[in-house]
């Protein structure tokens, strides 16, 4: 089925180097036209994410960039900005803590969205909900002025806009489901 709703989220595009994603704290988006897309967190360089096999801390970045540029993945990181009171030390461990108490992705439960929300609403409060999508938590953090810039591989940001596609709960859940049949 081809896809007609996107939310469009204004950003600030970047030139990406070799070094962007080394220092600072980013929102990855793998597959960010696909529904759904992957969520994830970078915090000077280390990749961290929920999946339907469990936790996936510390991945440095060079190793997600190189499956990232073989298997040519649309993908957008988004800069945020630097909490004012915490460093991204403490971020990453707090972060980590917040990965602990999801031991994987289920269907109508978690999804690899819940740590980055709950993450966003201790340290940004937010404010999502249970049923927010990436979609929703990203016009919040911009509207917020929290989206400093963006950056993508193999996906466009024309016009200074991230387009991403509008889904349900219930077409999360299924994607969710299928890949479970998998493992």
């Amino acid at each position: 089925m081809t896809r007609t709703e996107f939310a469009s989220i204004n950003v600030s595009a970047g030139e990406f180097t070799d070094s962007t994603l080394t220092k600072g704290l980013f929102i990855c988006l793998l597959h960010a036209k696909r529904v759904p897309p992957h969520i994830g967190i970078i915090i000077d360089g280390q990749y961290h994410s929920l999946t339907i096999k469990g936790i996936e801390p510390n991945v440095s970045v060079t190793a997600l960039l190189r499956t990232i540029q073989q298997q040519k993945i649309e993908s957008a990181f988004l800069k945020i900005t630097p909490h004012p009171v915490f460093s991204n030390d403490h971020m990453n461990s707090m972060f980590l803590e917040i990965l602990k108490k999801y031991p994987q992705i289920r269907s109508n439960e978690v999804t690899c969205l819940t740590p980055l929300k709950d993450f966003f609403n201790e340290f940004y409060a937010i404010n999502t909900s249970a049923n927010d999508m990436i979609y929703d938590l990203l016009k919040r953090m911009a509207a917020n002025n929290f989206i400093l810039q963006a950056y993508s591989l193999n996906l466009s940001l024309e016009n200074g806009l991230l387009s991403i596609p509008v889904y349900t709960q219930d077409e999360l859940s299924q994607k969710i489901n299928d890949i479970r049949k998998n493992y």
